[in-house]
């Protein structure tokens, strides 16, 4: 019987995922060579990128208005290089603090500029739409792009 894994960081894969990784590190699509072996350059790296970009644009409903990158690193690394990468000199970033992993995020991105706690789930209860208050200098977003943020950690919350 095979042990699963739940904890935060790597997941749980389904059996096929891993026979098919499997094989994909021996031949990558008949390929005769590994994944781990071609070329990050190659033409055959370039097919399993374009499909995981096809493949990530579908599942959330992203449009070719709109980047995806593939970057890697720990979780916690994100947290410093969202802000130093799209904080711009003199903006405000607003933050929904929902917990712990919210707090780090904030913890990093005051180290790059200034941070604005637009809402809180650190009281009692989470704060409603009518007690958000947003920055009127926030980085390069819309309001109306702000608030379904904070309305999903809302949600996310309260469940």
């Amino acid at each position: 019987m095979r042990k699963l894994n739940f904890s935060s960081g790597p997941a749980v894969l389904a059996d096929e995922v891993l026979r098919r990784a499997q094989e994909a590190i021996w031949d990558l699509d008949g390929s005769g060579i590994g994944i781990l072996d071609h070329s990050h350059r190659g033409k055959e790296f370039g097919r399993v990128l374009e499909g995981a970009e096809a493949a990530v644009r579908e599942v959330g409903r992203i449009s070719d208005d709109d980047a995806v990158l593939f970057v890697t690193s720990q979780a916690s690394l994100h947290f410093a290089l969202v802000p130093q990468n799209f904080l711009a000199p003199g903006a405000t970033a607003d933050y929904c603090h929902t917990g712990i992993w919210s707090g780090k995020a904030i913890e990093q991105a005051r180290r790059v500029g200034t941070v604005h706690v637009a809402c809180s789930a650190t009281h009692a209860a989470p704060l409603s739409s009518t007690q958000r208050r947003w920055s009127t200098r926030s980085a390069r977003s819309s309001p109306s792009r702000r608030r379904r943020c904070c309305s999903r950690a809302d949600r996310l919350v309260r469940a």
